[in-house]
């Protein structure tokens, strides 16, 4: 056992899960318990929603192909195997308490709620996931450090060069956002594939605000709900939403490929990805966005989709394109497949 292991969870070696094993009933009914009195929040700096954002630099040693549902996969295993209550309250719990993102050299893991009480757990799993290897291969990756991101309060080192300096500490959600809303033009950076739904459709181009919007209330209220708390936005803030324009957009839809264990067959995962250009936005509005920087946005959050970033705009470069947004599917939408082996020295040289 390499590392320091302080949560007190059992080390026995079940059999390996099946992903579609049925919820626990403990798990499902904490989950759904109403809280004894709920607190609105008008912005979501006054959240005290627990979470951890750790940030594990990884460099495979050879070439190999890496995505949401190899990692999670892997993950997965290291932390039933190591964890098993771990594994239950992130794996089984019926809306997942947690998400993360491959931003090539680094992976990012965000515990939410609960789940923040097995940080250190899910962090040990990451360094035995990495000693294991990845895919079919098990090409064996070589963990370089581990930070927790503090939002404006930078970065903590917990592990480098294979020495432990620290555990992760659960941080308040609204300590992790910025102070400060854009006031004028603005850009929402897509760094994963984007995916969302609207009227049961999925969006494959570029998404009016008002549904960036209406699907970031609905995740902050997913995630809230663990600590008690849901989101209040006017009626008049959401009119004014509603006005809020597309400047333009540099995004395309695309997909990469995933084998999934329940339906025993590889299946395309896909979103949009770029940059969309909107303009002036309420602040109001705009804040619940900005805390889907930390939470995710969209679905498939599980499988390393919906990463995004919140940043003033500047003028426009001319290479985007202007046009009216479609949120209706349409077979005929061009795509980009982003399946594609990653050099290991590529890695370390920060490229992705």
């Amino acid at each position: 056992m390499h590392g320091p292991w302080a949560q007190g969870v059992g080390l026995s070696r079940p059999t390996r899960p099946s992903m579609a094993r049925r919820p626990s009933r403990e798990v499902a009914a904490n989950e759904h318990a109403a809280p004894i009195q709920a607190v609105e929040l008008r912005h979501p700096s006054q959240s005290q929603l627990p979470v951890v954002v750790l940030l594990l630099e990884l460099q495979p040693l050879r070439p190999l192909v890496v995505d949401g549902g190899i990692i999670r996969g892997a993950l997965g295993l290291a932390l039933h195997d190591l964890a098993p209550l771990a594994y239950q309250a992130l794996y089984e719990a019926p809306t997942p308490p947690y998400r993360m993102a491959w931003l090539a050299p680094r992976l990012k893991l965000v515990l939410i709620g609960h789940a923040t009480q097995h940080a250190t757990a899910v962090l040990q799993a990451a360094t035995h996931m990495a000693r294991q290897g990845l895919g079919h291969q098990r090409v064996p990756v070589h963990l370089r450090a581990a930070f927790q991101d503090l939002g404006p309060a930078g970065e903590r080192p917990l592990i480098r060069d294979g020495a432990w300096l620290g555990l992760p500490i659960p941080v308040r959600l609204g300590s992790m956002l910025s102070p400060r809303d854009p006031t004028g033009p603005w850009a929402l950076h897509l760094d994963t594939p984007l995916f969302l739904k609207q009227s049961d459709r999925v969006v494959r181009d570029a998404p009016p605000f008002s549904v960036v919007l209406a699907r970031a209330i609905e995740r902050c209220s997913k995630m809230f709900r663990f600590g008690g708390e849901f989101p209040m936005l006017p009626a008049e803030v959401r009119e004014a939403a509603a006005h809020v324009r597309l400047r333009a957009h540099a995004c395309r839809w695309t997909e990469f490929e995933r084998y999934s264990a329940r339906q025993k067959q590889a299946m395309l995962i896909g979103g949009i990805r770029g940059v969309l250009h909107y303009g002036p936005a309420p602040q109001a509005a705009l804040a619940w966005v900005r805390a889907c920087t930390v939470l995710g946005l969209g679905g498939k959050l599980s499988f390393g989709l919906g990463d995004i970033r919140v940043r003033e705009d500047g003028p426009l470069t001319g290479d985007e394109v202007i046009q009216k947004p479609a949120v209706a599917a349409s077979a005929s939408q061009p795509t980009e497949r982003v399946a594609r082996p990653i050099d290991p020295k590529n890695l370390s040289r920060g490229a992705s």
